[in-house]
């Protein structure tokens, strides 16, 4: 994942690409269909604001010429949800870009990606999406399904 850009305002939510992916689905279902917007710190603010991140194929997507040739995304990252926008967005090569080449607007991506070597990743592409996982119930769910399939236990508090 890298940062296709950051803005102060206008917090966008995610839209679900892949509504029977694992994750929206077990040990918790969560009711939503694909395209269906989660993700929401209030009635009206998405969770992706900031900065947020894109997937290398994504962000070359937007990017007419990069300046590094040759750049393969790892296999096996799937993009279970993500945020779209028609705003600026920095390219590979750090350039700022109002007209996005081919059309790209995606500004967010949440990705699970399990690695060929060992070890699994889960990226929600926005530094605010911790704000948003008190008020979304969806997004709190999706969470809790990351966490009970990388095997957090939760802890129980003592008692007094």
């Amino acid at each position: 994942m890298t940062c296709i850009g950051w803005a102060g305002r206008n917090f966008k939510p995610y839209q679900v690409d892949i509504p029977n992916h694992f994750l929206f689905n077990e040990p918790h279902k969560i009711k939503l269909e694909k395209g269906d917007k989660f993700g929401f710190a209030t009635d009206t603010i998405g969770a992706v604001g900031h900065e947020y991140d894109v997937r290398l194929s994504t962000i070359l997507k937007a990017t007419q010429n990069p300046k590094l040739k040759g750049l393969v995304e790892p296999a096996g990252i799937i993009t279970v949800a993500s945020s779209h926008d028609n705003r600026n967005v920095l390219d590979f090569n750090a350039e700022n870009h109002i007209k996005r080449v081919g059309g790209e607007q995606t500004i967010a991506e949440i990705i699970y990606w399990e690695r060929p070597e060992g070890g699994r990743v889960f990226h929600t592409g926005s530094i605010a999406t911790a704000w948003a996982m008190y008020y979304d119930k969806h997004l709190s769910a999706l969470f809790k399904n990351v966490l009970h399939h990388f095997k957090v236990e939760q802890k129980n508090e003592p008692k007094s």
